[in-house]
């Protein structure tokens, strides 16, 4: 692994759908990413170069009208609204919890 390299690790309960296994492949094809571990993860994917990190959350949006993308990141038992509290720098993510 060379400096350069992105780790990409995948959370647990994302690791055994479809999308990773192509995730996956993407990775393996790109000399720029390594495929990291599975782990139990705040957002979907979490890519790490040096001492950089970016979280990603993957949605779908299903033609059946069963996508549930807005719900979740409106209403505060949502998953995703509150990922993106923790995406947020701490000192901002205590003036929200406050509110």
């Amino acid at each position: 692994m060379s400096s350069e390299t992105i780790i990409a690790h995948i959370d647990i309960d994302k690791a055994h759908r479809p999308r990773a296994g192509r995730l996956t492949d993407a990775i393996a094809s790109d000399g720029h990413f390594m495929r990291g571990k599975v782990a139990n993860l705040s957002h979907d994917i979490h890519f790490q170069w040096r001492d950089r990190t970016i979280n990603v959350e993957l949605k779908d949006f299903s033609s059946d009208g069963k996508s549930d993308y807005v719900a979740s990141a409106i209403n505060s038992d949502g998953r995703l609204y509150h990922q993106a509290l923790l995406a947020r720098p701490k000192a901002s993510r205590a003036r929200q919890i406050k509110e």
